[in-house]
């Protein structure tokens, strides 16, 4: 067995690359192969997030996060929620949040210049890989065999031709199409629509669909359409207006403000979304794995997509290099990436449901409402009770139940700002279980303003939801933090 395999890795998105990166940092050459004739050649979409434990720690460990910080957008953190109507729900400029925001292109390209030429094969349309007698496997591309390795790593997405020889999983469609546009130079042209999306994003949600913007770089806005469909759907880029005038159709008791954005755009791709079986996993293959899509695809709804397929990348390229058997060190990295993609992926799968639910639980009050009731001590959901008596019996009584005693065992402050707001402290501990007024020190701290904490335990949105969009923020192990949206849900009221 060689203490450095020569490797293999199929695909050249953000995971691959990513790993490609660190191997070559720590002295372990690898060949990315990728299916696209050159770098450029097709785009990559708009903007993505990247999350301080997951994509944000594999940039410092691939040695680019000064680079990723020249190309960074942290003031476009901002979130905005709109009703049907166009009335503002929810407005954030999250000027001083830890998610920047950075272009796909641009982070594809931030992490191909830092990699030789020589460990990039484009034009390689990878079939399938085969076991050889010798435990490596053979690669084979464009018809014929493009090389023999001892580690083959897929990283290439939705349709892995890799994922087949570990496992007979297949994506399923969720009867979701997301509907993809793009608007160029939005501040100049249509500044009323600029001043909708804000710096950030926006979203709408509607009965069965909801509609939504984020900004990129270069004043370039996405829009993204969800519409529940039984059969994927697709749209002739080139004849457009057909299809255009089937959204506004579709979304024809929305605002003609936020109709204006349909109407301005181009239209770009129609993306059904597909995913793997929650909890997908396949028996250890020496010699053989998968990252990213390839390995747990779900809905973006998650807020994993790219930033798991790059925590994947760091967790395994560690592993490889860290000195041990580095077949044992890769069947390790799978059991962690196992767990962490399960949960994600039930949180991905509960967030799609609820983002195009059909019915609407009827509630349109806005979050200043919600905040003026708590202070007054009226509604949340169906009872009348202030944030303390919440605190006090609804979040106590949690604390008494022995499943979750064993499961978080830990002592956790909620901040919640504003008037209705105020400082708590909640003990998960056998024998100290309870809630009590605090700001004592403690280990684990979530941070919420009073509009979102009443959000939240009124059902609007998930906990996951909340964390990804920067309303909900957490000081602690974010392993932690997933056992602790288990609690949150069980707050709803």
């Amino acid at each position: 067995m060689t203490a450095n395999p020569s490797t293999a890795i199929i695909g050249a998105g953000p995971g691959g690359l990513t790993l490609a990166r660190i191997l070559h940092m720590r002295g372990l050459d690898a060949t990315v192969f990728d299916r696209d004739s050159h770098a450029l050649c097709r785009p990559q979409g708009g903007s993505l997030d990247m999350h301080e434990q997951t994509g944000r720690r594999a940039l410092r460990l691939a040695g680019l996060d000064s680079a990723f910080n020249e190309l960074a957008r942290y003031g476009d953190q901002g979130s905005k929620a709109y009703a049907p109507d166009g009335t503002l729900l929810y407005a954030e400029a999250n000027l001083d949040g830890d998610r920047p925001e950075i272009d796909r292109t641009q982070l594809r390209q931030l992490l191909l210049h830092s990699l030789p030429d020589s460990a990039l094969r484009w034009g390689e349309r990878v079939e399938r890989v085969e076991p050889q007698t010798d435990d490596r496997h053979a690669v084979i591309s464009n018809g014929k065999l493009a090389g023999t390795f001892d580690l083959v790593v897929g990283a290439d997405g939705a349709w892995s031709n890799v994922r087949p020889t570990l496992s007979d999983a297949v994506p399923v469609y969720e009867n979701v199409t997301v509907v993809e546009l793009g608007i160029d130079r939005i501040d100049e042209r249509f500044p009323e629509l600029a001043s909708i999306v804000g710096n950030g994003k926006f979203f709408a949600k509607g009965s069965g669909r909801a509609m939504g913007a984020q900004r990129s770089s270069n004043s370039h806005i996405r829009v993204y359409a969800f519409l529940r469909a039984e059969q994927p759907l697709s749209v002739d880029t080139a004849d457009s207006r057909p299809f255009i005038e089937r959204l506004l159709k579709e979304f024809s008791d929305f605002s003609p403000e936020l109709l204006r954005f349909f109407e301005v755009a181009n239209l770009l791709a129609a993306r059904p979304l597909h995913a793997l079986p929650v909890g997908h996993r396949w028996a250890n293959h020496p010699g053989l794995t998968l990252i990213g899509d390839a390995a747990h695809l779900m809905s973006p709804f998650g807020g994993e997509g790219a930033n798991g397929a790059m925590a994947d990348a760091a967790d395994l390229g560690v592993a490889i290099t860290s000195g041990r058997d580095w077949r044992q060190a890769i069947e390790a990295f799978e059991t962690i990436m196992f767990d962490r993609a399960e949960k994600a992926a039930r949180i991905a799968a509960q967030g799609l449901q609820g983002i195009v639910a059909e019915k609407q639980n009827g509630r349109s009050e806005s979050y200043q409402s919600l905040r003026k009731k708590a202070m007054n001590g009226s509604l949340i959901g169906t009872q009348r009770i202030t944030l303390p008596d919440f605190f006090a019996r609804r979040v106590a009584e949690c604390t008494r139940d022995t499943a979750l005693q064993q499961q978080l065992a830990a002592v956790v402050r909620f901040d919640i700002s504003g008037e209705a707001g105020g400082s708590w402290i909640v003990d998960f501990r056998k024998g100290s279980a309870g809630v009590r007024r605090g700001d004592d020190v403690v280990d684990h701290v979530v941070s919420m303003g009073d509009e979102d904490f009443l959000a939240l335990i009124d059902g609007r949105f998930s906990p996951q939801s909340a964390f990804l969009s920067g309303k909900l923020k957490f000081q602690g192990p974010l392993s932690f933090a997933t056992k602790l949206s288990g609690f949150l849900e069980r707050l709803k009221v």
